[in-house]
């Protein structure tokens, strides 16, 4: 046994106090270790709760309604062209209003949860991917343009105005999820690409009108309801699910090969005195809109329905006394080609 002197302050008392520290004092346990292990990593744990509770209750930005405020127009991307001052966000709304009449020029690439355009000047989207929520025309006369390079993904497209939409020549991919075409207005693609899950032109009167001039327009839903929508393919290839031709006086139009229409599911022809044409200067014999194997035809549309083109069906069919090309006299006609052998019954309605 080692015990320190009286004198507590003298070097031989704080030494062998120090030495009798060393030899008497048992070092930690095994399980000493690791209960302080845990007890740090619990603290750790805690620490780490409380920071990621804390960014999780921190608030979130707050979505911005941004107002374009020139009259005369100006670049998307200047920050004092806006009310308040600044650039709209993914999260933002965006109003652009009946007093702008001067062009809005696009310069960079838009991400916005939406745009209502009612102006009657121009929107250039003259470069840039673009991704909008909802995206309203409302009684606008102003276009809306699509140069070439640009692209654009967009939620709902809602063409309620009487101006042109124009997707340019090399323009890329156009993705919409619902798109419709309720008034006078019209658009017109040239580019690589539309890919739609539902697309309707539902309108009164003179009716909205759709031009597909070249590239694929590749829709699971298309319906042509209302009174005179018009639906064009006048160039590339139109690669439909179902085609409801199901308005009023509405009309469908092919071009000339190799421009087609391919109906994979169904091709309704119902609906009010509507018409099936062939393009301008096309032959009924090479404007042809082919329903896929697979597929149904139904032909119960009522009135005087008009077919100048040719109705190519690889699948099943059902007519009725109005079928296109019976009821009237066209230079139209509806073809089984399961074996590519015609037959007609005696007032020249095709057997199914």
């Amino acid at each position: 046994k080692i015990e320190a002197v009286e004198d507590q302050g003298t070097f031989p008392a704080t030494f062998l106090r120090s030495l009798a520290h060393c030899f008497l004092e048992s070092p930690p346990t095994r399980h000493e270790i690791l209960s302080r292990a845990l007890d740090q990593h619990f603290m750790a744990s805690q620490l780490l709760f409380v920071a990621v509770l804390a960014a999780a209750l921190a608030p979130l930005a707050e979505a911005v309604a941004y107002t374009f405020n020139v009259g005369t127009g100006g670049a998307w991307e200047t920050t004092t062209n806006w009310n308040p001052i600044g650039s709209p966000g993914a999260a933002d709304t965006v109003t652009i209003p009946v007093g702008i009449s001067g062009a809005i020029n696009v310069g960079v690439d838009v991400k916005v949860a939406s745009i209502t355009k009612a102006n009657p000047g121009a929107l250039n989207f003259n470069v840039g991917t673009h991704t909008i929520g909802t995206f309203s025309i409302t009684g606008s006369t102003g276009g809306v343009t699509f140069a070439s390079a640009t692209s654009a993904t967009i939620t709902t497209f809602a063409h309620a105005g009487t101006g042109a939409i124009t997707m340019s020549a090399g323009a890329g991919v156009f993705s919409f999820n619902t798109s419709s075409m309720t008034s006078t207005g019209t658009m017109t693609f040239t580019g690589t690409q539309i890919n739609a899950n539902y697309w309707q032109q539902n309108t009164a009167a003179t009716g909205s009108t759709f031009t597909l001039a070249g590239g694929v327009f590749n829709a699971t839903l298309v319906e042509l309801l209302g009174t005179g929508a018009k639906f064009y393919v006048n160039g590339g290839t139109a690669l439909i699910g179902t085609l409801r031709h199901a308005g009023t006086s509405g009309t469908l139009q092919v071009g000339i090969a190799p421009t087609r229409i391919d109906v994979s599911t169904l091709f309704e022809w119902s609906g009010t005195s509507n018409t099936f044409l062939a393009q301008a200067a096309a032959s009924g014999a090479t404007s042809v809109l082919t329903v896929l194997p697979g597929a149904a035809a139904v032909f119960t549309g009522t009135g005087t329905q008009t077919l100048t083109a040719t109705i190519t069906n690889r699948g099943v069919a059902t007519y009725s006394a109005a079928t296109p090309g019976v009821a009237t006299a066209t230079v139209g006609q509806v073809r089984i080609c399961v074996l590519c052998i015609y037959l007609f019954d005696t007032v020249g309605r095709p057997y199914v």
